[in-house]
């Protein structure tokens, strides 16, 4: 088939305004302008047309026997060439300003589609599935710079070419022999979304070799969608000398297409496609309309001879190619050494024993991996990205320890990384005024700062709208699409009728931009532990500012300042006893926000809600703690337990007089003991004030084990006797025996923490009951009837830290 290969310049262009495009819910079709063809490159420049001319009969000489051979460089790792890649991002301090989300975002993209991972790749048309091709590319950020100064791979440059952006551009550039340059932009002054060089004419212009692409055309998320997600995919696969399928046609759809060819051979000849018509026939056989080089908007394959064409390039000289992905270069990029230690999660906040999925982020090359995880099950991993599980609730640390080939070790800790939260949260009245010490807020809510830089929700002194304290985001110093949240400790509502929650927030529009008064501001709300959110409350900033604009920063001068909001849109699935809230702020350049004084309040059902143990629960304890929700103001609570459904056998029954509205009193609750092994059990309880009795409540039912070890109370606690020692950390345990006891009890701590031990002993009621402290290494002993018969909870804290363990006292 004859080559034609008169595009040196390969250009993205769309017709449709970027705002346009945002705004309507469909594709935009891709032309090539004729500025950025051969020819004009040549009218500009007449002395390099021989000399590209010659540079791409060599490049094509060297392909065919690069391909020829190409079984005696065939590989079985996943990975053969390493890419690093400098994102350069040229903005004013507007949305163009993209996130470190979203760049990450686009190299992900990148090494999926190079390494034929893609979700999409089993989209596929069944005619098409035997030649996708794997290109074993990877791309990484950059971890050093031409200086050899450490770097994210992320350029920042605050410029006005950032409009109308075109090849004057494209500044900082660094040396392609080590990096791959891409420009993001706000606008490209030929309305293309993106282009780039082949490499046969990048090869006489090094300072403007490279990739340029609209910030709305390079990642899946934020400011872009996964439709324009694949632009980038697109222009690398041109940088890497890959043709569109039709050739070096400026026009896909033209029947004259049909006589010109790619150079690949396993790509079928096309008039090249704008709409995704996989059934598409053009020049007499099925287009490969899904190939990532074609402007069909649903691409998701390249094809083996594609590939083979780009790894070609890769071998070759020229635009210095192969040099990039020499040993050499990729050492001299950072992009070959372990860096850092850094890891992810896909939740801060999770539930009890709900699956909390942990990710290795350590760049690069890593080969061993040692993760610790304080309560956590398992409590250590040596896998790269490890599943774990918790069973108390509390905040935890997290340690991991990497390797590379060469031994060299990397240590990252992050304390309470991870909240696992209550089954049960607070009753309501729910209040949060944040005027304990910043400690309070990191213990039981949970920060969503995605990038982990310095800007996220905190907790911080001031013009509170009542006492000294409030919840503080710095957003006038965040960039443009970031999004930073916070979620609240669990709060209870199934035994609530009409909840309504609200707050006191303070804010300052920005004075200026294009965007001012338009940052988000959203309240959401979980029923089913952050697994997904539902909106109860959004505004924009010029709807919460109270009339204050500035371009300082801003914070709140009085209670002029504070604006409330109500939040009453609660419906039936939103009343369970572990809700979660969200506050949320998307940021387009508006100033500080500041919250203070969160109330939930609500009606309470008459009938009582049962809590524990929960409905159909296996597994539980014979001797076991039967919890319900109070109800306020009744006189007394009566229960039944049975092993018969219609309660035809009562095992149990009883009054409670009532103590008060709280939940944690001892009259919301019985203790059922010796019950049978194996064996269901129903239960249920009404309340009575004066002669009037409530309907009795739901019947739950649980199933007691076979060895009658198990659940015995909320949270997923253990018979009493078990596991009766807590291993803090490496330098820290401590022991009660017996337990439980009907006389003395005794507590051993060992210690290598060269510090005193506070020991505290609390009621269910949180009373402190008992104290002292003691040094490292020391043997406690509480007398016999200093404690009354009950459950406790002995606490000691350690070096700021805090650790628990139950104690029953018969």
């Amino acid at each position: 088939m004859r080559i034609n290969m008169r595009i040196k310049l390969l250009a993205l262009f769309s017709l449709m305004a970027v705002v346009g495009f945002a705004q309507h819910d469909h594709h935009e079709p891709f032309v090539e302008d004729d500025i950025m063809l051969t020819e004009t490159i040549k009218k500009m420049y007449p002395e390099l047309a021989p000399k590209i001319d010659a540079e791409e009969a060599k490049l094509e000489a060297f392909t065919k026997e690069y391909i020829a051979n190409e079984h005696l460089n065939s590989s079985r790792a996943d990975v053969d060439y390493i890419i690093p890649v400098v994102f350069h991002i040229l903005h004013e301090g507007g949305p163009e300003n993209v996130t470190d989300t979203e760049i990450h975002d686009a190299v992900r993209i990148l090494n999926e589609d190079f390494q034929m991972i893609n979700d999409d790749l089993d989209q596929v048309v069944s005619r098409f599935k035997n030649i996708t091709g794997d290109a074993k590319i990877e791309f990484r950020l950059a971890r050093r710079d031409p200086q050899g100064n450490p770097t994210t791979g992320i350029d920042r440059i605050y410029t006005s070419r950032t409009n109308n952006a075109g090849e004057n551009s494209k500044l900082n550039p660094w040396p392609r022999s080590t990096y791959l340059n891409v420009w993001i932009a706000k606008s490209i002054g030929s309305g293309a979304a993106g282009y780039t060089f082949l490499p046969s004419t990048a090869h006489f212009r090094a300072s403007k070799d490279g990739i340029i692409l609209l910030y709305t055309y390079f990642a899946s998320v934020r400011t872009g969608n996964d439709r324009r997600s694949r632009a980038l995919t697109h222009e690398v696969g041109h940088w890497l000398n890959l043709p569109h399928p039709w050739g070096g046609s400026n026009t896909p759809g033209l029947s004259s297409n049909c006589s010109i060819d790619d150079g690949v051979g396993d790509t079928p000849l096309t008039i090249g496609w704008r709409t995704c018509n996989t059934n598409g026939i053009s020049c007499g056989t099925f287009d490969n309309v899904q190939n990532f080089m074609e402007y069909s908007y649903c691409t998701n394959m390249f094809t083996q001879g594609q590939v083979s064409r780009m790894r070609a390039a890769l071998n070759s000289g020229t635009a210095q190619r192969n040099q990039l992905v020499s040993t050499t270069n990729n050492r001299k990029a950072g992009v070959l050494d372990l860096d850092v230690a850094e890891f992810s999660s896909h939740k801060k906040a999770v539930c009890i024993n709900e699956v909390v999925q942990y990710k290795d982020m350590s760049p690069y090359g890593a080969v061993t991996w040692k993760w610790e995880f304080e309560g956590g099950s398992p409590s250590t991993s040596n896998v790269k990205d490890p599943s774990v599980s918790y069973v108390r609730p509390g905040t935890y640390n997290v340690k991991l320890t990497v390797t590379d080939a060469m031994g060299n070790k990397k240590i990252k800790t992050v304390s309470d990384y991870i909240v696992v939260n209550k089954s049960v949260g607070d009753f309501l009245p729910f209040i949060e005024s944040f005027e304990g010490s910043t400690e309070s807020v990191s213990f039981n809510w949970a920060v969503e700062n995605e990038d982990n830089d310095t800007i996220f929700w905190k907790v911080a002194d001031g013009n509170a709208f009542t006492g000294n304290n409030y919840l503080m985001l710095e957003n006038s110093k965040n960039i443009f699409n970031q999004v930073e949240g916070i979620i609240s400790a669990p709060v209870d509502l199934s035994n609530i009728l009409s909840p309504v929650l609200t707050l006191y927030i303070a804010h300052a529009s920005s004075a200026s931009g294009t965007f001012k008064g338009q940052t988000k501001f959203r309240i959401l709300y979980s029923s089913d532990c952050g697994e997904t959110w539902d909106l109860k409350y959004s505004n924009v900033s010029v709807g919460l500012n109270n009339g204050k604009q500035t371009n300082l920063g801003y914070f709140p001068q009085g209670n002029s300042d504070w604006i409330k909001i109500s939040v009453n849109n609660f419906i039936g699935k939103d009343k369970v006893q572990n809700g979660l809230f969200k506050f949320e702020v998307e940021n387009l350049g508006d100033n500080n926000f500041f919250i203070d004084n969160i109330n939930m309040s609500g009606s309470f059902d008459d009938v009582p809600v049962l809590e524990f143990p929960t409905n159909n629960l296996d597994s539980v304890a014979s001797s076991v703690f039967i919890d319900w929700k109070a109800v306020p103001v009744v006189d007394e609570y009566e229960y039944e337990l049975s092993d018969k459904s219609d309660f035809s056998n009562i095992v149990y029954s009883g009054k409670k007089n009532y103590i008060n509205a709280s939940p944690l009193n001892d009259d919301t609750r019985f203790y059922a003991k010796n019950l049978n092994t194996s064996t269901s059990y129903y239960w249920r309880v009404r309340a009575h004030r004066g002669s009037i009795s409530t309907n009795w409540s739901e019947v739950w039912t649980f199933t007691v084990s076979g060895t009658g070890e198990g659940k015995e109370f909320i949270d997923g606690g253990s018979s009493v006797g078990i596991d009766n020692t807590i291993q803090a950390n490496e330098d820290f345990t401590f022991a009660i025996f017996p337990n439980p006891t009907q006389g003395e009890v005794n507590i051993r701590l060992e210690s290598e923490l060269n510090t005193n031990i506070q020991v505290n002993v609390y009621s269910l009621q949180g009373q402190k009951v008992w104290a002292t402290e003691v040094s490292e290494t020391s043997l406690v002993t509480i007398t016999q009837g200093e404690l009354t018969a009950g459950i406790y909870v002995v606490n000691l804290v350690a070096n700021g830290k805090s650790y628990s363990k139950k104690l029953v006292v018969e």
